[in-house]
C-alpha cells in the first residue's frame, strides 16, 4: 500500500469514528433529555396542582425558564471548561445550573420507578380480577395513576440533591486534614512514625480563590510531614492553569521531599489540539512546571529513600484505570524495576 493510501485509510477511519461518536451522542441526548424533562415537569405539575392559578402559573413558567437555562449551561460548560471561563460569576452560575440538571435527573428516576411499580400493581390486580370479570362483577381500582406522594418525594429528593451539589460547589475551599494511621505488620520501629501528607486532584483550572488555596497549603505545611505525595490531576486541561498558583504550590516542602504522579487530566487528552506536537508541548510544559515547583515526578519508576537509617521504596506509576475511556499509561511492573527482590521493609 502506498503512503497516500495509508494516510487516506487512516483519515477515513478517523472520519467514520468521529461521526459514529457524534451519532451516539445525538441518540443519547435525544433519549435522555425528553425522559428527564417529561418526568420532572409532570412531578412539578402534580406538586403544584393545589395552588391557585396565578402562583401555579408563575412556578411553571419559572420551571420552563430554568429548564432552558440548564440546557444552555450544559453546552456552555463544554465550551468554556475547555478554554477559559469569562468570569467567576458565569462559572459559578453554569455549575449551579448543571447541579439543577442532575437534580431533575433524580426526580425523573423516582417518577419512572413509580410508573413501573404502577404498571406492576395494575397487572397484578388485572390478573386477580379475571375471575370476577368472568362472573360479570364490576371491578374497581384498575386505573393506572402516579401517586401524589411519589411526585412530592421525587421533587424533594431532586431538590435535596441539587442543594447538596450547590453546597459542595460553594464550599470547596473548606479544606480538612484527615489523620489516618496505617498499621503494617513487621514495620521497623524507625519507620513507624513516618508522617506522609497526601494531596490529590488539585484541578488548578477550577480554582478562583488564591487566598483560600494558600490557606490550604499552609495547613499541609503546618502538619510537618516527613514526605509529601501528590497523586495526580494538577490541572483540568492545560498546563497553563497551574501558573497563577506556582508560588503557592512551591511552598510545599518536606525533609524527604515532594513527589508526584500524573492523573488522567494531566495528559492533555481532553482537548482537541491543532496537532500532536501542540499536545506534546503542553504535556512537556506541565512536567517542567512540576520540576519548577520542586516536585519529583515519578513516571513508571521508583526511588529509594532513607528515614531514620532505614531504606524504603517509593513507587510512582502513571495513570491507569479499568474504565475504557481513560487511556492507560501506567505500568506497575516497570515501576517496580530493581526493587522486586530488594528486601525493603516498606514499599509505598
Amino acid at each position: 500500500m502506498t503512503l497516500f493510501g495509508k494516510c487516506n485509510f487512516r483519515l477515513s477511519s478517523i472520519v467514520v469514528f468521529y461521526f459514529d461518536m457524534l451519532a451516539k451522542q445525538i441518540v443519547i441526548i435525544s433519549l435522555i433529555f425528553p425522559f428527564i424533562e417529561y418526568y420532572s415537569f409532570v412531578a412539578v405539575k402534580r406538586v403544584t396542582r393545589n395552588l391557585n392559578r396565578k402562583p401555579r402559573l408563575a412556578v411553571l413558567i419559572t420551571y420552563v425558564i430554568l429548564s432552558l437555562s440548564v440546557i444552555i449551561a450544559l453546552f456552555l460548560f463544554r465550551k468554556w471548561a475547555a478554554i477559559e471561563w469569562p468570569s467567576v460569576f458565569m462559572k459559578t452560575l453554569v455549575n449551579l445550573l448543571i447541579g439543577v440538571f442532575f437534580g431533575k435527573f433524580v426526580i425523573a428516576i423516582i417518577m419512572f420507578a413509580g410508573d413501573i411499580m404502577g404498571v406492576i400493581t395494575w397487572l397484578v390486580k388485572l390478573l386477580f380480577s379475571i375471575p370476577e370479570r368472568i362472573k360479570g362483577k364490576p371491578v374497581q381500582g384498575n386505573k393506572i395513576s402516579r401517586s401524589q406522594f411519589i411526585s412530592v418525594s421525587a421533587v424533594a429528593a431532586g431538590s435535596l440533591f441539587t442543594g447538596s451539589l450547590s453546597y459542595g460547589m460553594t464550599n470547596r475551599y473548606r479544606y480538612k486534614l484527615r489523620y489516618v494511621p496505617i498499621r503494617i505488620e513487621g514495620l521497623p520501629m524507625e519507620l513507624r512514625k513516618l508522617k506522609i501528607i497526601q494531596i490529590s486532584d488539585i484541578h488548578a483550572g477550577s480554582l478562583d480563590n488564591p487566598r483560600a488555596v494558600k490557606e490550604g497549603i499552609e495547613m499541609a505545611i503546618n502538619a510537618k510531614p516527613d514526605i509529601i505525595l501528590f497523586t495526580g490531576d494538577l490541572v483540568n486541561y492545560r498546563a497553563e492553569e497551574v501558573e497563577p498558583y506556582m508560588d503557592t504550590f512551591k511552598r510545599l516542602s518536606a525533609p524527604l521531599g515532594v513527589y508526584s504522579i500524573l492523573g488522567n487530566h494531566d495528559y492533555s487528552d481532553y482537548l482537541s489540539w491543532p496537532s500532536e506536537e501542540a499536545k506534546r508541548k503542553d504535556f512537556e510544559q506541565l512536567r517542567k512546571h512540576q520540576q519548577t515547583l520542586g516536585w519529583r515526578l515519578l513516571m513508571n519508576e521508583n526511588v529509594i529513600l532513607r528515614h531514620n537509617t532505614v531504606d524504603f521504596a517509593l513507587i510512582g506509576s502513571e495513570n491507569w484505570s479499568v474504565r475504557h475511556r481513560f487511556t492507560k499509561y501506567g505500568d506497575l511492573q516497570k515501576s517496580m524495576t530493581g526493587i522486586e527482590s530488594a528486601g525493603l521493609p516498606l514499599k509505598i
